[in-house]
């Protein structure tokens, strides 16, 4: 548990601003913050405070992240050391159907020079040829056939961009005696932006939800004739990712909590409040009836 003592009384103006980042200039964190006050609850009866801080903090990229061991990562499970993110892509990848209505549409090494088209129609610079050091498996058909490759690490984040506001007022006033009024209110917003990889098609069927419940199943199939099929006897899939559709997502979270109260000054079970002249000790607080009862002896 963390308890949080606002100051009681403040009087005048601070400035602060900061800033923040590691060796490569990455995790970037900046701020200012202004505090105010007026009045003095024991000489002016009041006394009033405010405070905001703002904080801004940047996007840093997974691959930037790197201050612990970035090199021996590379070497151990290969992470970022190579280009490669993904072979699904805007540039579409064909699969043609085992058999007829069948809905099949896996290749294998053996039959992928009949039953596969990749389309390179990316900027040169996207396109990779598949090998194992990329991470593909001794399977996979894309090893040593060139493809229009996605960055997705480039999506991948250590730390996201993001907004923090943070005010504070309080107020304190004297009523008499022992008693004080407290206004305080708090806001606070936190906003957060997300990085992500875009939508994708595939060739598996997919379960399918509608707002009345579950709904046949949707799968990805291109009849024959159909313009982008590119086999002309026998039904295709497709694998294609929608680079063109925002993919980051945004979080906004804000809390509001004004209050209002008042209570009689009371410090480690003893009354401040004087009995006959003299602090005594009592074992309540005192309150608008009290009286004075004689001081022991």
């Amino acid at each position: 548990m963390i308890n949080f003592i606002t100051k009681s009384s403040y009087k005048g103006v601070e400035i602060a601003a900061r800033f923040g980042a590691n060796d490569d200039g990455e995790f970037a964190r900046k701020g200012v913050s202004v505090l105010w006050g007026k009045g003095d609850v024991e000489e002016d009866g009041y006394s009033l405070f405010a405070t905001l801080d703002v904080a801004k903090r940047e996007r840093t990229a997974l691959r930037d992240a790197k201050d612990v061991e970035f090199e021996l990562y590379q070497k151990l499970n290969g992470r970022f050391a190579t280009p490669y993110g993904s072979t699904v892509s805007a540039s579409p990848v064909f699969y043609r159907e085992s058999g007829n209505g069948t809905k099949n549409f896996g290749v294998t090494q053996t039959t992928r020079d009949q039953r596969l088209r990749i389309t390179l129609n990316c900027d040169p610079s996207q396109q990779l040829t598949g090998s194992r050091a990329m991470g593909l498996s001794a399977a996979s058909v894309f090893i040593d056939r060139k493809f229009c490759n996605y960055d997705l690490p480039s999506t991948l984040e250590a730390q996201s961009a993001g907004k923090d506001y943070n005010f504070l007022s309080h107020g304190e006033l004297k009523l008499g005696g022992d008693f004080r009024a407290y206004s305080e209110i708090s806001f606070n917003r936190s906003e957060r932006e997300y990085t992500g990889a875009p939508r994708t098609l595939g060739q598996t069927s997919v379960t399918n939800f509608t707002s009345t419940g579950v709904a046949d199943p949707f799968q990805v199939i291109l009849p024959i004739g159909h313009p982008d099929n590119p086999f002309t006897d026998a039904r295709a899939s497709v694998g294609y990712r929608f680079e063109n559709l925002r993919a980051a997502r945004r979080t906004s979270t804000i809390t509001c909590a004004p209050w209002l109260a008042s209570a009689a000054t009371w410090v480690a079970g003893t009354s401040t409040a004087p009995c006959c002249g003299t602090k005594r000790a009592a074992r309540t607080p005192p309150t608008a009836s009290s009286t004075c009862r004689p001081c022991a002896s």
